[in-house]
Order: structure tokens, then C-alpha cells, then sequence
């Protein structure tokens, strides 16, 4: 495990992102900049490379279904809980994990497929389906009439 950045925000809002691909990564920049305490995980070190250089947050490199990870990452601490690797399956059972064994407030798991993003609803986290919004922002452009 690697912690890359420090952190350096007593006091503010705390997320741990797992996943840092460049939507990770951009989310994890969004929040910094908002004041956020950003921790971050990924199965691959090389992936914090993609980070802003001035990021304040905490980078972890490990399994993130691994209990030992997650509590390195302070999840006992985040209040929020952000799975977005592109692994529909991960990012559900690290957001149960999550929410059931540290008890985090608010669990988000990321999916693909829209059909799995309907039955993972049940489970007391909140789901986003990066599939469906995309299609619907498409769907809106395609619609929208051309400039005469």
C-alpha cells in the first residue's frame, strides 16, 4: 500500500474514492478544490498519476475489498463513500462494505450496466449509472435543434 499525497484539511467533509481512473480522478480534483478531504484507492499506484499535482488528499494503492485498505484510506472516518472502478460487482460490494461493516453514511456505487443499476438500488446505497446519463445527455444533444 502507498499513500502518494498528503492531507492536509482538519475539519472538512471526508471522501474516499475508489477507483482513480480519469473519472475518478477528475472527481477527486473537483472535490479538493471544493475543500474536500479526498482519500483515494486503486488496485495500481500508476493510476495516481492522473491526480492534479496540487491535490491536498491521501492516495492508497491495494485491494479495495480489503478491510485493512479501506481503514488505511480512513473510511472509518469518510462520510462518504464513492466506488467507481469498472467493476459493476466491486463497486457494489465495496459500497455494502462499506455502509454495513464501518457503517458510512453515504455509500455510492458507480455502475454500467442500467439493468444491475436497478436491481443494486435495494440494497441501501445509492446507485448512479454512468450509462443512463450519458444516453440521456446524448439523447438531449441529438434532440436539440440545430442553429439556423
Amino acid at each position: 500500500m502507498t499513500s502518494v499525497h498528503s492531507e492536509t484539511r482538519a475539519g472538512a467533509q471526508a471522501v474516499v474514492i475508489v477507483g482513480c481512473g480519469p473519472l475518478g480522478a477528475h472527481l477527486a480534483g473537483v472535490l479538493d478544490a471544493e475543500g474536500c478531504r479526498v482519500r483515494l484507492v486503486d488496485r495500481d499506484a500508476a493510476a495516481f498519476a492522473a491526480l492534479p499535482a496540487r491535490l491536498a488528499g491521501s492516495c492508497f494503492a491495494g485491494e479495495p475489498l480489503e478491510l485493512a485498505v479501506l481503514q488505511r484510506a480512513g473510511i472509518e472516518e469518510a462520510e462518504v463513500l464513492v466506488a467507481m472502478t469498472p467493476e459493476d460487482d466491486l463497486n457494489l460490494a465495496v459500497a455494502l462494505v462499506c455502509r454495513k461493516a464501518f457503517g458510512t453514511r453515504h455509500a455510492i456505487a458507480c455502475v454500467g450496466d442500467p439493468e444491475r443499476a436497478e436491481w443494486y438500488r435495494r440494497f441501501d446505497i445509492a446507485v448512479i449509472c454512468r450509462t443512463t446519463l450519458v444516453t440521456s445527455a446524448l439523447l438531449a444533444a441529438v434532440r436539440a435543434k440545430a442553429p439556423s
